[in-house]
């Protein structure tokens, strides 16, 4: 078996963490030649076992019980273990949560941590002085794919919705996944959402809701010669949830639905970096989104009819801001004539501020900052024995047969429960991202 340098274990079906991972390992197999192979994170234990790796890379080492297992029994046997971070604007509030996770032990199992931001380092730091001596910042790399990846043009759109050619133009609009969580008062208890967001704040958000529907409904129908691609969150099961209720039967309207949940829409695929990089205009209630049309050059517009000031993300700043109907539909025609919007030109260096304080780089190359130091910690490293005799045979075994029993298509025909992460082709995934990766002339 030839011996692999770093074994990186990650979740096949999750788009995140593989644009957060797969960059990094592309520039350290090209510019420093180490060998590298990626594998389902379900069947991590036996892969550990099984390569023996020097190195074990992660997109996050405490992200999910099972990242947290995987880490922890690699660490124990002698690994060097390094993560990335898949959820890296850490909150002041919660930082708990951003360190730990599902490590209850609170004792780190990982050599190496990238942060995002010096900001997001200070507040974990403060948290966690111990923090320091394990971590840096490389920045997010799961944003360099703005910079490396290319976008999907109009005209492919066109080609494989021919429906859409007839619109002069493409507005975005997407929803606000909190409104899901809203309607399940079990997770509200559970997630405290009363206690974090003010009773008030939520009572807002269920106001909001109805006058959204009826907004979004409007505009849309005040402009049949504009498509407006509306993208539903992760979370929402049906556009009845959400706030394009009211906008399923309006003709101009394409929507894009993570997992195509909703068969009475479009069957397409489009990711939420397509959605944004076809439309002139990206329009959101509150969404992480916002950052993501900033990096793809694209202006934005935060609609929120009672107030702007509420407990939320900073991105909202460096949006244009409006609170009225009419104000949205006068937003709208505007960019979608060119006609120049002043107060979001204005607002370019709050939003580089942003973008500074939230995922550190905004040029494409945080990929290769972590790599570097990747690089530079695992040559100043002594040749450690690895043993994987720490590794629970029971609890090994248990993953395995579980991964294979779920892999089966005979248990997944009569088991359609089973996770999509079963369901997948796992190598034939990993492939298309060290492709793309690999063919982007940004990484040397």
């Amino acid at each position: 078996m030839p011996k692999i340098d770093i074994l990186h274990l990650d979740w096949p079906n999750s788009e995140r963490d593989l644009n957060i991972s797969i960059p990094v390992l592309v520039h350290l197999k090209k510019q420093f030649n180490y060998t590298v192979t990626s594998k389902n994170i379900f069947n991590g234990l036996y892969y550990l076992k099984k390569y023996k790796p020097k190195t074990l890379l992660l997109s996050n080492a405490i992200g999910a019980e099972i990242n947290y297992i995987v880490s922890k029994y690699a660490y124990l046997s002698g690994i060097q273990v390094i993560t990335l971070t898949s959820e890296g604007n850490f909150e002041k509030n919660h930082m708990s949560s951003f360190i730990w996770g599902w490590n209850k032990e609170h004792k780190f199992y990982h050599h190496l941590q990238n942060i995002w931001s010096e900001r997001a380092l200070k507040l974990a730091i403060d948290h966690t002085p111990e923090f320091e001596s394990i971590s840096f910042v490389g920045g997010g790399t799961g944003f360099d794919k703005y910079k490396l990846l290319p976008k999907y043009q109009q005209s492919d759109f066109h080609k494989d919705y021919p429906e859409t050619k007839k619109y002069k133009s493409i507005v975005g609009i997407t929803t606000y996944g909190l409104y899901e969580h809203l309607k399940n008062a079990e997770y509200v208890k559970e997630h405290k959402i009363a206690e974090r967001h003010g009773q008030n704040q939520v009572e807002m958000y269920q106001k909001d809701f109805h006058t959204l529907k009826k907004a979004y409904s409007q505009v849309v129908s005040e402009n049949p010669e504009t498509l407006f691609i509306l993208r539903t969150h992760p979370l929402s099961k049906t556009i009845k949830d959400t706030e394009f209720e009211e906008c399923i039967n309006l003709p101009n309207v394409f929507f894009s639905i993570p997992g195509n949940k909703d068969l009475n829409t479009f069957n397409n695929n489009l990711s939420v970096i397509d959605c944004v990089a076809l439309s002139s205009l990206w329009i959101a209630y509150e969404s992480t989104t916002i950052m993501e049309a900033w990096l793809l050059e694209k202006p934005t517009t935060v609609f929120n009819p009672t107030t702007f000031d509420f407990k939320r993300e900073a991105n909202y700043k460096g949006c244009t801001k409006v609170s009225t109907i009419e104000a949205l539909s006068k937003n709208i025609k505007e960019t979608v004539s060119g006609i120049e919007n002043k107060e979001f030109k204005a607002l370019e260096a709050t939003r580089e501020q942003i973008i500074k304080d939230t995922i550190g780089f905004a040029d494409g190359k945080n990929h290769i900052r972590v790599a570097q130091r990747i690089n530079k910690h695992l040559t100043s490293q002594k040749e450690q024995i690895i043993t994987t005799e720490n590794i629970p045979s029971k609890l090994m075994w248990k993953h395995f047969i579980n991964f294979i029993k779920q892999k089966s298509k005979l248990y997944q025909m009569y088991n359609p429960h089973v996770l999509k992460v079963y369901k997948q082709n796992d190598k034939a995934i990993f492939e298309k991202y060290y492709k793309d990766y690999s063919e982007s002339t940004s990484i040397t």
